[in-house]
C-alpha cells in the first residue's frame, strides 16, 4: 500500500512504536490484511512475526503476499492447524515418536470403547465427531452436559428409529465421549488427528514456535481452542495484534465466540484501533448497511454504484456468469440454481459436504424399501422425518438445529422437482454441489460467501425477512447476516423479492 488512511497509518505506527498489545475493528473491505501486512513489515527487524489464520484458503493468501513483498525469512504465516501440529510435533520428537494423523482417530477410539463390532461403526463414527468438536470448540472445560448440548445442536442424536428419545441419545453418547476424549488425551503414542492438533497443545501445555509479534486474522470466526492457541504463540515480552469485525461474526453455532474481539481486547488490555472506510462497497452499498453499522463509510471517490429490487424472474433472465446469488438457508438456492441450470447458464451452490450430507440422508430415507424410480415415497418419508425432528428441536429450544433440519428437507424437495427417481436425485445432487472451478453463477448461503465478493450480488430478500431471532444476541446475528450480504457487492446489489 502507498497511500494510506489516517486510520490505517495509525495501525501501521502500532507495529512501529507500539508496547501494548492491540484489538483492531476492521470493518467490511478496510484493507485490513493490506494494512495487517504492511504493519508487521513496518514492526523492528529484531522482531519476529507470526501471522495466524483461521483458514487454509486465508493462510495461503498470507503466504503469496508476504512473498509478493519480500518479507523474509522471519515472518510466517500458517493456520491454527499448521500451528498445532508443529507444537505437537516437537513435544512428540522429545519422546521419540513421529507423528501420523488419522482423522478418524476419534472415532477408532470410540469404536474400541463400544467393543469394536462392525455393527457399531457408525454409532463410534458419530460418538468420534462429537469427541473432535468438543475438542475444536470447547477445548479444557469439557463436561457431559456441555457433550449433551453439542450432540443436540450439531444433530448428533439422530438415528433411524423413530421412537428414539434425542435427549437420551445425545446423554449416552457423550458418555462415551467423554472416555474417548480421556483415552486421546491419556496415549500420546505418535498418531493424533486434526482436532488433537488444536487441542492437545492446550491440555498438555505444549508450547506452539513462539514469535515476538503475533498477528492474530479474521478473529471473530475462532473458537475459543483456535483463539487460546494462537494467544499462546507470543513470546513472553511480545506484542499480539487480533483484527476482525465484531459485526462480521456469524458462525456462533459452530462454535465462535461472538464477543471474542472485545474479549480479549479486555484481557490483553490492548489499545483499540478502528478501519472503518470500505474500499469494495460503493457509495450506495454502503448507505444500505450504515443502518446496521454505523460507523461504516465510503471510500474517497468510490463509484456511486447502485442497489435496487428486482423480481426474481429478472434473476432468472438476467444473472450472468460470476454473479452471487445468496440466501441465509440452501432450499432457495436448490430452486434457483435448477433454474439457472435448466435455462442454460452455469451455476452450482457452494459447499462441498453439503453434497455427501444430503445424499446420505437420501439414501437412508430410501434405505430397505422398494423406492425404485418413485420418488414420491422418498419425498414423504423426508417430510414425515422433517415435521417430527423440528419437533423434537423446537420442544428442546434448539431452534439453529430445527432450521438445519428443515433446510436439509426443503432442499432435497426443491431438488426432486421433475425428478423420476432416487438415482437421478442423487446424480443431480452431486452436480449441484460440485467443488469446481469452472466459471459459473455462484449461489451460496451468506455464511458461505463470507470473505468472497463479486461486482454483482443478488440477495434473496424474503430468506433475511423472515429471520427468527428469539433473543438479543441472535437478533444481532441476523443483523450481522445481513450486513455481510450487502457488503459482498463491488457494484450492484439487488435484492429479490
Amino acid at each position: 500500500m502507498t497511500t494510506r488512511t489516517p486510520q490505517q497509518e495509525a495501525v501501521v505506527d502500532w507495529f512501529r512504536h507500539g508496547t501494548t498489545d492491540l484489538c483492531v475493528t476492521a470493518r467490511a473491505g478496510s484493507g485490513k490484511t493490506s494494512t495487517g501486512l504492511a504493519g508487521v513489515l513496518a514492526r523492528p527487524s529484531n522482531q519476529s512475526a507470526m501471522l495466524c489464520a483461521f483458514a487454509k484458503r486465508i493462510a495461503d493468501e498470507l503466504v503469496g503476499r508476504l512473498a509478493e513483498w519480500n518479507a523474509g525469512p522471519r515472518v510466517r504465516a500458517k493456520t491454527l492447524h499448521g500451528i498445532g501440529y508443529s507444537a505437537v510435533s516437537r513435544a512428540f520428537r522429545d519422546r521419540g515418536l513421529r507423528v501420523r494423523v488419522d482423522g478418524n482417530r476419534e472415532a477408532g477410539i470410540a469404536l474400541d470403547l463400544l467393543g469394536g463390532s462392525t455393527a457399531m461403526e457408525d454409532e463410534a463414527r458419530t460418538v468420534g465427531k462429537l469427541a473432535a468438536l468438543a475438542k475444536e470448540t470447547i477445548s479444557e472445560d469439557i463436561t457431559h452436559e456441555s457433550l449433551c448440548d453439542l450432540a443436540l445442536d450439531f444433530g448428533l442424536a439422530d438415528t433411524e428409529n423413530e421412537d428414539d428419545n434425542p435427549e437420551q441419545i445425545a446423554a449416552s453418547r457423550a458418555r462415551v465421549a467423554l472416555d474417548v476424549i480421556a483415552r486421546s488425551e491419556e496415549e500420546i503414542d505418535g498418531t493424533i488427528s486434526y482436532a488433537d492438533m488444536l487441542w492437545l497443545p492446550i491440555v498438555k501445555s505444549w508450547a506452539p514456535d513462539p514469535a515476538d509479534l503475533v498477528f492474530i486474522d479474521e478473529a471473530q470466526d475462532m473458537t475459543r481452542t483456535q483463539l487460546r492457541l494462537a494467544t499462546r504463540v507470543c513470546r513472553a515480552g511480545g506484542r499480539i495484534v487480533i483484527i476482525g469485525d465484531d459485526r462480521q461474526c456469524i458462525f456462533s453455532f459452530r462454535g465462535a465466540d461472538p464477543g471474542s474481539l472485545d474479549r480479549m481486547a479486555t484481557e490483553l488490555r490492548a489499545r483499540r484501533l478502528a478501519l472503518t472506510v470500505s474500499f469494495r462497497c460503493p457509495q450506495a452499498v454502503v448507505a444500505e448497511a450504515v443502518p446496521l453499522v454505523p460507523d461504516l463509510q465510503a471510500a474517497p471517490g468510490a463509484i456511486v454504484g447502485t442497489v435496487r429490487s428486482a423480481q426474481e424472474a429478472v434473476l432468472m433472465a438476467s444473472a450472468q456468469v460470476g454473479d452471487f446469488v445468496l440466501s441465509r438457508t440452501n432450499a432457495p438456492l436448490a430452486r434457483i440454481c435448477l433454474g439457472l441450470i435448466r435455462a442454460g447458464t452455469p451455476a452450482r451452490i457452494v459447499g462441498k459436504e453439503i453434497g455427501p450430507d444430503l445424499v446420505k440422508l437420501v439414501r437412508r430415507m430410501a434405505k430397505g424399501r422398494n423406492v425404485g424410480d418413485e420418488i414420491a415415497g422418498l419425498i414423504d418419508r423426508i417430510v414425515k422425518w422433517r415435521d417430527r425432528e423440528v419437533a423434537r428441536a423446537v420442544a428442546a429450544k434448539r431452534q439453529t438445529r430445527a432450521d438445519y433440519v428443515s433446510d436439509q428437507a426443503e432442499t432435497i424437495i426443491a431438488l426432486s422437482d421433475g425428478i423420476a427417481g432416487v438415482s437421478a436425485l442423487i446424480s443431480l445432487i452431486e452436480r449441484v454441489f460440485a467443488d469446481d472451478k469452472a466459471p459459473r453463477v455462484t449461489c451460496s448461503t451468506i455464511h458461505r460467501a463470507k470473505g468472497l465478493e463479486a461486482d454483482r450480488v443478488w440477495v434473496l430478500a424474503e430468506t433475511l425477512d423472515k429471520m427468527r431471532a428469539k433473543d438479543a444476541a441472535q437478533e444481532l446475528e441476523e443483523q450481522n447476516l445481513k450486513y455481510v450480504a450487502i457488503t459482498r457487492a463491488r457494484r450492484e446489489l439487488v435484492w429479490v423479492r
